[in-house]
């Protein structure tokens, strides 16, 4: 904040505020109490910065760095840079060209601050709202076929239906969520209990009520709204209709943010087929559909099916809309996610197109403010996964103050990214933050999603991962152990994921000196890995290395060793003979040697 006033003075050769003269609280007021100008218009009132013959031109302080400052010197501290080097790294962005995290202060922003001072007020309003759209709806369809009547209830419904949308973190931004929650509650028991008879204002407003809660995180309210919506939509549209296929792809979101993937696939085919059967091949709905279904096939790994989903959505897409439209950016931003996932034998062309992805969404303002924290962590994902550990941490950082701007603190999404950034410390050989980052992410997890759901069995494996490379062996195991039973159940026996897992522990029994148990598990991965990697792959020699290595630790060296060193000959030739992996299953080759 601080910063921020120096810096307002600095262009504007002014004070961010104006005090009266009537008294000692005159500045504490203004400060309190009213907003600073936009540097912009500051400027051209006669200040005059420090060192300088003129005031800074106009145009030259419009727009971002009116942002930047702006945003430095918000009320809120949840709603400022949350540090002096996230301060730097915007201005420092702004003077690159490049797209800045601040934003300008919205009229649901302004709307949201409001609400948080009249908490009483407005959930008594929503329920008087709430209540005129039921006694509305009733009391016009005695009068359906009048157009009036009919324009009065479509009328309210939107008006309803955009006051809800307002309580969206992506729209509300950084606002009392404990307040938003109230509200949603109130608006899911009033509808769901007295539009019942009027199916088709209620689906709409429960499709919004639906999407609203998953923005805040509680999938299991949301499924609850998103159900009951895409029923009314059958009953009031009919089962092939528009807003049933819409109501299918937000309950197919839901479904694959619970982890619940086989659900969640079924409900985006059976938009696909309503969409193709209704709209045809090229139109816009069935874009939006297989966007759905593609993002629902890379969280089960099937990489070839998504991304031929997530082409064909952009070929459409593209076909179809202006070339600055966010929904472009939407199929870019998976389609590069896909095309960078580790293990891809070349990620530049993914990182090229999520560059893409971030360009779009950049223009398009806050309400594109999730898609580019979500973008920005997936061009950290590559870019970490190549090694570009440098390059990685301020996208990384980008992403997390994005979020923490929007979300609540324990949102599942905000653990996803620090999930990745205690990964980047555990790469540079920081275990101990990245121990704590892990924990962190354990407990909101726990807490948020259920410790039956995959994402938490993916930090379970993470944190094995840390322990493992600290030494820590035993403790590592007793994680694996319990990572693959979540994978298991999340997932089913033969996931590939699972498969991937079963390498990470059969690699802690290895140094764990549990060669028997090694062995076991080596054979289990070794056969699920198989059925999604030829034997050449990295995925498939890594483990071979472990497993001749652990059959020759217990006694079988002629058995073991072979296997070992035609795996060391495959990760020389997949990784190079510098990699790590190359280099552990070198040191496997030489103690099968000396056994």
């Amino acid at each position: 904040y601080s910063l921020g006033v120096m810096l307002y003075e600095l262009l504007t050769g002014r004070s961010p505020y104006d005090a009266d003269d009537d008294g000692p609280g005159s500045l504490e007021r203004a400060i309190c109490e009213s907003d600073p100008e936009p540097p912009s218009t500051a400027a051209v009132k006669g200040g005059v910065p420090a060192g300088r013959s003129r005031p800074i031109a106009r145009r030259t302080l419009a727009g971002d760095l009116d942002n930047i400052v702006l945003m430095a010197l918000r009320k809120e501290p949840v709603r400022r840079y949350a540090s002096a080097a996230e301060l730097a790294e915007d201005v420092r962005r702004y003077l690159d060209g490049m797209p800045v995290i601040a934003r300008p202060s919205t009229w649901s922003y302004r709307a949201t601050r409001f609400v948080g001072r009249h908490r009483v007020a407005v959930t008594a309003a929503v329920l008087v709202l709430v209540t005129l759209l039921s006694t509305t709806v009733v009391s016009t369809t005695q009068y359906v076929r009048a157009a009036r009547a009919e324009t009065t209830a479509k009328e309210i419904n939107r008006f309803l239906t955009d006051m809800l949308e307002s309580v969206d973190p992506a729209i509300a931004q950084g606002a009392d969520f404990t307040l938003m929650r109230e509200l949603l509650d109130v608006a899911a028991a009033r509808v769901g209990d007295e539009l019942a008879g009027q199916p088709e204002v209620g689906a709409s407003l429960l499709g919004t009520i639906g999407s609203t809660y998953h923005g805040l995180g509680l999938y299991d309210d949301a499924e609850r709204s998103l159900r009951a919506g895409l029923e009314l939509a059958r009953t009031a549209f009919g089962p092939d209709s528009a807003e049933t296929l819409a109501a299918l792809r937000r309950l197919s979101r839901t479904l694959r943010a619970s982890g619940r993937y086989d659900e969640a696939e079924d409900a985006a085919r059976r938009s696909l087929a309503i969409a193709r059967d209704r709209f045809g091949d090229g139109h816009r709905e069935t874009a939006a559909s297989l966007q759905a279904l593609g993002t629902v096939q890379f969280e089960t790994m099937e990489l070839g099916d998504a991304e031929a989903s997530l082409r064909e959505a952009l070929t459409i897409r593209r076909a179809r809309l202006d070339p600055g439209d966010p929904a472009i950016a939407e199929s870019l931003l998976m389609l590069g996610t896909v095309l960078t996932t580790p293990g891809v034998e070349d990620a530049r062309p993914g990182e090229a197109i999520l560059r893409e992805a971030l360009e779009i969404y950049g223009a398009a303002g806050d309400r594109s403010l999730l898609q580019v924290a979500e973008a920005s962590h997936n061009l950290a994902e590559s870019l970490a996964a190549r090694g570009e550990w440098d390059e990685a941490e301020p996208w990384y950082e980008s992403s997390l103050a994005t979020l923490r701007g929007i979300l609540p603190e324990d949102h599942p999404r905000i653990a996803v990214t620090l999930n990745r950034m205690a990964s980047l410390d555990e790469s540079r050989g920081d275990h101990e933050t990245a121990e704590a980052l892990y924990l962190e992410v354990l407990d909101i997890q726990r807490r948020t999603l259920g410790p039956d759901h995959r994402d938490y069995g993916t930090t379970l494996n993470n944190l094995a991962g840390a322990y493992r490379k600290s030494g820590r062996f035993d403790e590592s195991v007793e994680l694996y152990e319990q990572a693959v039973a979540v994978y298991r159940g999340a997932l089913g026996d033969d996931h590939v994921w699972v498969g991937i897992v079963l390498g990470n522990f059969a690699a802690s029994l290895e140094q764990a000196g549990e060669f028997e148990r090694c062995e076991r598990v080596a054979r289990d991965g070794l056969r699920i890995r198989s059925q999604s990697w030829t034997r050449d792959h990295w995925r498939i020699a890594t483990v071979d290395s472990i497993l001749g290595a652990c059959v020759a630790m217990q006694g079988r060296p002629s058995e073991g060793g072979p296997v070992a060193l035609d795996a060391l000959d495959r990760l020389r030739a997949a990784l190079g003979p510098g990699d790590d992996r190359t280099r552990r299953a070198a040191e496997r080759v030489a103690a099968c040697l000396l056994y």
